[in-house]
């Protein structure tokens, strides 16, 4: 009976995982998850020898997927995408296991400004950058990126807005001016499957994630920045959907040999009553 109870612990937090993913198929930057399980196997010398008989099953891990989404045009000014590795580096972040991390992470690049000026995603976090410098040098820690405060804090002074492939984000004046108001920084972690979400299309690193590398799109082996582009989630709705029916045949399956064990117990209960 425990052998099918943890059959069916196992197959519904698959078929949770599963559910998730086809929940977000059709959100921005979304990375699909998959559950990795392994065997219970008994402690040494607990068994009849020559006797190998399992446990069960369980889950260890949620894995998540770093496979590029489709990129999707959008022609939106201050929509991005990331093409390449890396993430998009969030200020504000809810919290996570390591507690000296204050950032969260992102790929989704549905970009807007506040009412302050600065770049933030749609839900309000600021997102971080390097300040533009004299002759367009970056320099100094990831902050905030304030794009009205680099035209003197007047939305007049702005006819458009340019991102450039490393990240370099040029406001243009009505008289033509090109101004510098800073570049976006990227994040790149030793395991992005450490990564854990906590919720908003933001994650966070968990313990296995290691420490973030920071640095501008197109150096050191990351990214290009895409302006007027989305990436798509890298969900393929037809494999979650065979995954699905697996996992929901391996609960029914395991449903039914407990079932079955249940009622054999109750059985022999009755016969040595009798």
């Amino acid at each position: 009976m425990k052998t099918s109870l943890t059959g069916l612990m196992a197959a519904s937090k698959d078929l949770g995982v599963i559910s998730n993913n086809l929940a977000n198929a059709s959100t921005s930057g979304y990375k699909r998850s998959n559950a990795q399980f392994q065997d219970l196997v008994p402690a040494e010398g607990t068994g009849r020898p020559g006797v190998e008989a399992g446990r069960g099953v369980m889950a260890v891990e949620i894995r998540r997927s770093t496979l590029q989404g489709p990129l999707e045009s959008t022609n939106g000014s201050l929509d991005l995408a990331v093409n390449g590795a890396g993430w998009l580096v969030l200020g504000s972040a809810k919290g996570g296991d390591n507690a000296d991390t204050p950032q969260a992470f992102t790929r989704a690049g549905r970009l807007t400004m506040d009412e302050t000026g600065r770049l933030v995603t749609s839900d309000g976090s600021p997102v971080l950058g390097y300040k533009a410098l004299t002759g367009g040098v970056i320099g100094g820690d990831p902050q905030p990126i304030d794009i009205l405060g680099a035209v003197g804090n007047k939305a007049s002074n702005i006819s458009s807005i340019s991102i450039g492939p490393n990240g370099l984000i040029t406001v243009t004046t009505p008289n033509g001016t090109n101004i510098p108001a800073g570049t976006i920084a990227l994040a790149e972690f030793p395991n992005d499957s450490g990564l854990r979400s906590i919720g908003g299309n933001q994650l966070v690193p968990g313990v296995k994630a290691g420490e973030p590398r920071f640095a501008p799109a197109q150096r050191d082996g990351l990214g290009t920045i895409q302006q007027g582009t989305l990436e798509g989630s890298n969900v393929d709705i037809t494999e979650e959907i065979l995954s699905m029916v697996r996992a929901q045949q391996a609960y029914n399956g395991n449903a039914r040999a407990l079932q079955t064990s249940s009622e054999m117990l109750r059985t022999a209960t009755e016969t040595l009553i009798r």
